[in-house]
């Protein structure tokens, strides 16, 4: 099966193809998601990169990307994953995009917002991610609402001594 160009007239999306690849570490190669970002139709002037943590909200590369991306462009990237390692940051980060009228590819996720399976495919995860989260939210209550049985107390330490406040 044959794929339409990306910026040929027969395309849904016309824009430019960005690509974002993140490695966690200095020490990290980013040779693999770099050539299949060039692979892709990528030109290379319109690739970031980050070497840091997916944890790291701070990224140079990404915060680059984002001030790039506009209407009718089409982020690609190597795997979902590159976004971010914290779910919260990928979906608010996929959920600014997709707002601003960028659409998102993922090489090796299959996930291609031009297309209405995969805008299916990502409103799945996207679904799935809040449902993660509110289950971690409901937790973290549980928890605190056990030790507050147990008579733990919450929060930091008044700076106020009883007598003080007497």
């Amino acid at each position: 099966m044959t794929q339409k160009a990306h910026n040929s007239p027969e395309s849904s999306h016309p824009g430019r193809l960005l690509g974002y690849a993140r490695v966690s570490t200095t020490s990290q190669n980013l040779d693999v998601q770099l050539r299949a970002l060039t692979e892709a139709g990528v030109p290379a002037e319109l690739v970031f990169t980050d070497k840091i943590s997916g944890t790291q909200a701070d990224r140079p590369g990404l915060a680059a990307l984002m001030a790039e991306a506009r209407e009718g462009d089409t982020l690609v990237l190597y795997s979902l994953d590159r976004l971010g390692r914290s779910l919260v940051h990928m979906v608010t980060t996929i959920d600014e995009l997709i707002r601003r009228g960028v659409a998102l590819r993922s090489l090796t996720d299959t996930i291609d917002t031009t297309t209405p399976a995969g805008r299916f495919q990502l409103n799945v995860f996207v679904a799935m991610a809040e449902y993660q989260r509110a289950l971690i939210v409901e937790r973290v209550q549980d928890g605190l609402e056990a030790a507050r049985a147990r008579g733990v107390q919450l929060g930091r330490k008044s700076p106020i001594t009883p007598e003080q406040v007497r």
